[in-house]
């Protein structure tokens, strides 16, 4: 209907038919794009998953129903206007639709090009273009006539279409450059740079300089794709004059000057007064990957020094730039972590004796921000075996194994100097450094921070690097480690274990105590350097562990940990118990197979899992304090508003309890009346229900004789996450008890 008309729509797909959505909005001009209007929810309570206009002109709406749940069967919704589906033009467009454009005559299909509805005029604008000159002179007759602005458009794109196999066709576009109508100069000027015609190119720029931003967007764009050298000074007239209001107009400019490909003109610019044209300078020479761009390292602007360092440094970066932005370290007076990581990396990455000695003396800079020093340190460490990805964006770039002498001379002093600072971070990777270097001159140093350090992550890693050095002193400190008061270096200690010169029965030996009694952390590392052991050394104390499990007297905290090793040791003996215990344990209730993660879970891994596991992807729906998506409930406090049970079983089976406005619930009354609705509260006392626009409906649960939740759109957690990962999720769900 005509309230309809010149909107678009939109469906919002999350997941859940309780909060999806279905919008109509319309646009508005904006400069060379458009702005957002205004929106008007058209429906919601389906779960829609696309949209499409039939030829009747009806809106068909394609319904999963229930999401997840939903198995071999949708629904397809018909929405229409009372009617509509009778006035004459849409059932003249429902006969058009349904014809033969092909068998049209010329002059029909010439008149259809005006028609009010787009799809039949495309189809008229399609089958002229087959039609050679015949086409091409309905089309020249549609763009000259004044009367119909959108039967000109089509005028102009279907002679594009024949220009594309006669590129002589897109001569008839050059005299639209020059139309009074605004649009009409911005159609021509986009498909005469779509098929490349470079005869308009002259004609094209002074367009570049029009009232109308739509016809200098689009001028740009046509010269940039025509390679038209003489446009080089006019965009950057246009780019002056924009000074970075208009983000189409940037883009379009910026894009045109890479590709005519003239870098003298853009590196000039380094000295130009205005920051638009410098930022739009660096763009293009990044995107021509020239080393020009260095030029613009030196900037007074730090915003215009980090896009230069981005431009030599990310992607595929600008070889011939990067002794340049190397050379920044320790000289250039802007600050930043993306400037100077480009800049520390960019020495890493080309390996020679020079940059090395420049990390080295950043790392010992007591002025360079600590978190900067420390990766310094660590680039040392790696410096005679690099990793091959990248350490700014991660991409794969294998570089060579280098002097692995040299870097011991050089790291090792300034790797003594820092592990004797009380800056805990820089200790850390200095021991980092000194392990993977093999530095024995620093062990004693190490040692005695594995002793005396307050910090339990520095002696952590102090006890690491004495272990990866292979240090005379790495038993000792072992051993001295598994008495430590922090179960953080108990915990290490036990993961060195396996790797001392001790027969596997002693070590099995010392874990089995720390098993019994130590703290979780300590028990799970113990139970994981047992499973490292031979099977002759690790069975007697596994199957002594299994007995405390069958008889309820092991803790909880690693049950699965020992069932996951159990079940992975050559002794079928074991693997037919744990077999039995879990079979047992998945018949007692719903969550039977899942009970081993309710506890014992790493809160930091579950927060990776929370937030970047690309299976479960628990953001895309679900938000703690404010990150994360709308359309699940927010998850902040609920360890506070249900108990631990509840949360797992909301993982692995989510119809199982709805939250409130985020599902659907049919119930069946007592006397026989059926309400559905979206659950709005739940009491212990009766149920709140939203069944239409009006009131919500409070309804006793004394007379609810039968309730059936709609299955979540949430699938079950069970059959994507494992186990472990199930327990580490639900460590860090617990962790959440503040709102």
């Amino acid at each position: 209907g005509p309230k309809w008309q010149d909107k678009f729509f939109l469906v919002e797909f999350t997941g859940s038919p309780a909060r999806a959505n279905l919008y109509a909005f319309d646009l508005k001009p904006d400069g060379a794009g458009f702005a957002f209007g205004e929106e008007e929810k058209v429906l919601n309570g389906i779960l829609a998953t696309g949209i499409e206009f039939g030829p009747e002109g009806a809106l068909y709406v394609a319904d999963w129903i229930d999401g997840w749940g939903t198995k071999d069967y949708g629904r397809i919704w018909k929405l229409d206007v009372p009617g509509g589906a009778q006035t004459a033009i849409r059932q003249e467009t429902k006969v058009l639709l349904q014809s033969d454009f092909s068998a049209k005559a010329d002059a029909e299909l010439g008149t259809l090009l005006r028609h009010p509805d787009q799809r039949v005029r495309l189809e008229a604008q399609f089958a002229l273009a087959t039609r050679g000159n015949d086409g091409a002179k309905v089309f020249g007759e549609a763009m000259t006539q004044r009367e119909h602005q959108l039967a000109r458009v089509h005028g102009i794109w279907g002679t594009a279409q024949q220009a594309r196999q006669k590129p002589a066709r897109a001569e008839a576009l050059r005299p639209l450059l020059g139309d009074a109508d605004p649009e009409i100069r911005a159609q021509a000027a986009r498909w005469l740079g779509d098929v490349r015609y470079a005869p308009a190119a002259d004609d094209l720029m002074p367009l570049l300089a029009d009232d109308n931003a739509r016809v200098r967007f689009f001028a740009a764009e046509a010269l940039g794709r025509i390679g038209h050298g003489p446009a080089v000074e006019p965009l950057i007239a246009m780019l002056r004059a924009n000074d970075d209001k208009d983000v189409y107009l940037r883009h379009a400019g910026s894009l045109a000057l890479a590709r005519i490909g003239q870098p003298e003109p853009l590196v000039a610019l380094a000295r130009d007064d205005s920051k638009a044209l410098r930022v739009a300078a660096v763009v293009a020479l990044r995107r021509m990957q020239h080393p020009g761009v260095a030029g613009f390292l030196n900037d007074a602007d730090g915003y215009v020094v980090a896009e230069a360092a981005r431009a030599i440094h990310d992607d595929e970066t600008i070889p011939e730039a990067m002794p340049a932005l190397a050379a920044l370290v320790g000289t250039t007076p802007h600050g930043g972590d993306p400037l100077l990581r480009r800049a520390l990396n960019a020495n890493f990455r080309l390996g020679g004796e020079t940059e090395m000695m420049r990390v080295a003396a950043y790392a010992e800079d007591e002025t360079a921000p600590v978190e900067l020093r420390a990766e310094a340190v660590k680039m040392l460490g790696s410096w005679p075996e690099p990793s091959p990805l990248d350490r700014v964006d991660g991409r794969y770039r294998e570089l060579p194994p280098r002097d692995a002498a040299l870097a011991r001379q050089v790291a090792g002093p300034v790797v003594e100097r820092l592990l004797a600072t009380r800056n805990s971070e820089l200790q850390i990777a200095a021991s980092v450094a000194a392990g993977r270097l093999k530095l024995a001159a620093v062990a004693t140093n190490l040692d005695q921070l594995a002793r005396r350090s307050p910090d339990a992550s520095v002696r952590v890693a102090a006890l690491q690097a004495l272990a990866e050095m292979e240090a005379a002193a790495t038993a000792e400190a072992v051993a001295r480690g598994l008495k430590d008061r922090s179960g953080e270096v108990r915990s290490a200690a036990l993961r060195l274990l396996p790797e001392l010169d001790m027969a596997p029965v002693e070590v099995a030996a010392l874990l089995e105590p720390v098993i019994a009694t130590g703290e979780t952390q300590e028990q799970q590392s113990a139970l994981a350097a047992l499973g490292d052991l031979p099977g002759e050394a690790s069975g007697p104390v596994l199957a002594r562990l299994m007995t405390r499990l069958e008889s309820g007297r092991l803790s909880r905290e690693i049950e699965l940990d020992l069932t996951e090793i159990a079940s992975a040791h050559p002794d079928t003996d074991l693997q037919s118990r744990v077999t039995a215990y879990q079979e047992a344990r998945a018949a007692e209730d719903d969550l039977g197979p899942y009970r081993a993660a309710l506890y014992g879970g790493n809160v930091r891994d579950g927060w990776m899992i929370f937030n970047r596991h690309e299976a479960a992807q628990c953001t895309r729906c679900h938000a703690i304090g404010g990150d994360g998506g709308g359309v699940g409930p927010d998850l902040a406090g609920i360890a506070s508003r249900m108990e631990r049970e509840e949360i797992l079983r909301s993982l692995v089976n989510p119809s199982a309890r709805i939250a409130p406005g985020y599902g659907g619930v049919s119930l069946t009354l007592t006397n026989g009346q059926t309400v559905s609705g979206i659950l709005k509260e739940e009491t212990p006392t009766e149920l709140v229900l939203q069944v239409s626009e009006a009131e919500p409906m409070n309804i006793p649960l004394a007379q609810i004789e039968r309730r059936i939740n709609a299955p979540s759109s949430m699938p079950p957690m069970g059959a994507i996450l494992s186990t472990r990962e199930l327990r580490d999720l639900m460590a860090y769900l617990m962790r959440q008890t503040g709102e």
